[in-house]
């Protein structure tokens, strides 16, 4: 197997996150400012969500954002209108700062992805269906400058959908010119990440305390990868 390009999913792949708090954070600080009761935020906001998820639009990435779910709680919730761009922009601003602050780095993964970068083999590539701007945040929250390691990457606001969707191995094939035997899609989702990268003959990895699906490799820590790709 000659591997031109490796591509990795972010979230529980490249490092671990917990947006429990962060939206904790944010519910508590539109309370405040609202004098709704958080409970009452929680709930309407699940039954949007909810609702998104069961309709025929459930893969539309402008529906997902958190921006127009929380647009439509506040509206529903009769807070002034004049008030809730404002509103949204700030109770972001604290959610992200908080998800950024908590994110834990998987075990060897920098060491792993500057080991791969300086064998000079392989276009290494980033593949989520997180939006761009924070997801720049958090690679950069793992890596410092995730331009120093990786070549690319593929957001779903980029790929114009959710994972699991073919668009993500498209956009890589094509702006690389690769076929599938010259890629690898590493993972911790089998049917978000990899499901799709394996039915067209690319190698695949996942990376997970769980076996699940029919990878090709199964691996339990990201620094096992050199072992698989016989990185000299």
């Amino acid at each position: 197997m000659v591997v031109k390009a490796i591509v990795f999913d972010a979230d529980h792949t490249l490092y671990d996150i917990d947006v429990k708090k962060a939206y904790d954070l944010m519910f508590s600080y539109i309370s405040h400012e609202t004098g709704l009761d958080k409970v009452l935020l929680k709930t309407v906001w699940r039954s949007h969500i909810c609702n998104i998820l069961k309709s025929d639009k459930s893969q539309d990435i402008n529906r997902r954002k958190r921006e127009f779910v929380l647009d439509m709680v506040l509206n529903q919730l009769d807070v002034d209108k004049s008030r809730i761009d404002t509103l949204v922009k700030l109770s972001l601003d604290i959610f992200w700062k908080s998800v950024v602050d908590n994110l834990i780095e998987k075990s060897n993964t920098v060491e792993t992805i500057s080991m791969l970068k300086k064998t000079g083999k392989f276009v290494l590539i980033v593949a989520s269906d997180e939006y761009l701007q924070p997801l720049e945040m958090k690679l950069n929250k793992i890596f410092g400058d995730w331009k120093q390691y990786f070549d690319y990457v593929i957001s779903s606001d980029i790929a114009g959908e959710l994972k699991p969707s073919v668009n993500y191995y498209n956009l890589v094939a094509q702006k690389y010119g690769l076929k599938s035997n010259d890629m690898v899609f590493v993972g911790d989702s089998w049917m978000r990440d990899l499901e799709i990268p394996s039915s067209f003959g690319a190698c695949t990895v996942l990376l997970s305390d769980k076996k699940e699906g029919n990878p090709a490799h199964f691996i339990q820590n990201i620094s096992e990868l050199e072992k698989i790709l016989s990185v000299d």
